[in-house]
């Protein structure tokens, strides 16, 4: 692909980025139609897309790669929201549920389940409890007034005075089927990243997009390397014992990048149990598992990670090695 700039003497292209950039770029394409890219490479080219590229969701993993501990964004908020869970919401849940201090995540479902109707509750009760009529909202917006948020405590505090048994009762009832929530998002799909480059290489260099999305799977297994072991900073929760990674695992059987929390235990840091967002229906206990899915592909643990266990690949550096991954077993 012939480069040119946007007028003879000038050193960037027609699309803004510098010639340069443009060679790199165009240099990548072609390695890429051979099978030929290397991880490295792959993120070099996610540096340079960050510096043109609008797109939120891209945005998200190419400051991944500027800034590999995270402390912002999408992931971060992610990790966040784990260590919550993991010691706050099950210790909330772990004795009887106080009802004067609520974890501030656990009210902002309780109060989105009261807005939305889905509260779970049988309908005599609430004809019992609010026998002229309720609304959803109103009871929502007196739950809110009733409570004060203490931001630093993460928690919503009752207001002494504000008091309005009816409401109570229902946080009451409402409680307990909160435990059994599932407080992670849907997991990201990769192709919809791979869908935005392929847009970024066409708007910058004039790529047909097909170019870039036929080779998904190759950049999917340079992708997964590329951001695996990408720690979430914890600093804000003042516990200096957990970590928290993000690590590449698998989920039903295809790859995927996993959250999980780490403690350093007996001389190695060790995953620990977390909910899976299911529960027993004959004992109503959690199910547990060590890692949750953030990131997921289409690529089958057996035939693109056959030598290992992937749920053990957070002890290992790993490497694309031509179409599949392996841990990387030289020294580091």
């Amino acid at each position: 692909m012939e480069l040119k700039a946007k007028v003879q003497g000038q050193m960037r292209t027609k699309s803004g980025i510098t010639l340069q950039e443009a060679h790199e770029l165009n240099q990548f394409v072609e390695h890429l139609q051979i099978g030929g890219i290397s991880t490295a490479e792959f993120k070099n080219v996610l540096m340079t897309l960050r510096q043109y590229s609008k797109s939120k969701t891209l945005r998200e993993w190419t400051d991944g790669v500027a800034h590999t501990k995270r402390n912002r964004g999408e992931t971060y908020q992610a990790g966040s929201n784990l260590w919550l869970e993991r010691f706050q919401i099950y210790a909330y849940f772990s004795g009887h549920p106080d009802l004067n201090r609520i974890p501030i995540p656990i009210f902002d479902m309780l109060v989105y389940w009261i807005e939305s109707k889905h509260w779970g509750v049988d309908g005599f009760f609430l004809k019992e409890l609010y026998p002229l009529g309720h609304s959803p909202k109103e009871i929502a917006a007196s739950l809110v007034f009733m409570y004060r948020k203490l931001p630093k405590d993460n928690v919503y505090e009752l207001i002494p005075g504000e008091k309005n048994a009816e409401d109570l009762l229902l946080i009451q009832e409402v409680l307990p089927k909160l435990e059994r929530t599932n407080w992670s998002g849907s997991p990201i799909n990769f192709k919809n990243i791979v869908s935005e480059i392929a847009t970024e290489f066409q708007r910058l260099m004039g790529v047909g997009k097909r170019k870039i999305t036929k080779h998904k799977d190759l950049l999917a297994l340079h992708f997964l390397c590329a951001f695996h072991l990408m720690e979430i900073e914890l600093e804000s929760f003042k516990d200096s014992k957990t970590r928290c990674y993000l690590s590449l695992d698998s989920d039903d059987g295809k790859l995927s990048l996993n959250l999980a929390l780490y403690q350093h235990q007996n001389g190695i840091w060790k995953q620990l149990e977390i909910s899976d967002g299911t529960y027993d229906t004959h004992t109503g206990r959690i199910n547990h598992c060590y890692s949750r899915p953030y990131l997921v592909t289409g690529l089958s643990e057996r035939k693109y990670c056959p030598k290992t266990r992937c749920d053990s690949l957070f002890q290992h550096a790993v490497e694309v090695k031509t179409n599949w991954i392996r841990k990387y077993i030289g020294r580091v």
